[in-house]
């Protein structure tokens, strides 16, 4: 179809790249701009790398709840008594490691940009904590008392 604009045979390319390097000099690494997006790029991955942080936490409190609910499966056979201990053990390292690694991380910091990130680990230690307590006491704890065990002082070792 002569004057329709359409040519067959190779697709057009814009620009060349003598283009581009002409394009690199309107780039000035000291103009406001370009510090502009360096330090938002730094906030960026700063949030980016906290984020990481708290998944790999979340991960590690995870399989340690775990490993506590299957602790206490083992008390309907075995010694309860001591099955007990062993899981507050388990219970008080979980919370002295992770889950104060994870408070730390969160401080100073609008703590509902990272809930994807925790929520995970939070909701397999609460479940690992609530039957721990029901087997013990034959009861579920409170909001106050699960919520006591996740509550950090400032001068927390």
């Amino acid at each position: 179809m002569p004057g329709s604009g359409y040519k067959k045979g190779k697709p057009r390319r814009y620009g060349s790249n003598t283009q581009s390097s002409a394009g690199a000099e309107l780039c000035d690494r000291d103009s406001h701009v370009s510090k502009a997006f360096m330090e938002y790029k730094e906030l960026l991955d700063n949030k980016h790398d906290k984020h990481e942080n708290l998944v790999k936490i979340s991960r590690d409190v995870t399989i340690e709840s775990k490993r506590i609910i299957f602790q206490l499966h083992r008390a309907v056979g075995g010694d309860r008594m001591k099955i007990f201990e062993e899981a507050e053990e388990m219970i008080s390292k979980c919370i002295n490691t992770q889950l104060l690694k994870m408070a730390r991380e969160l401080v100073n910091v609008d703590w509902y940009k990272h809930t994807r990130a925790i929520t995970a680990g939070l909701q397999e230690f609460v479940e690992a904590y609530t039957f721990y307590y029901y087997l013990k006491h034959q009861t579920l704890p409170n909001r106050e008392q699960v919520q006591g065990q996740l509550t950090f002082s400032s001068d927390s070792p």
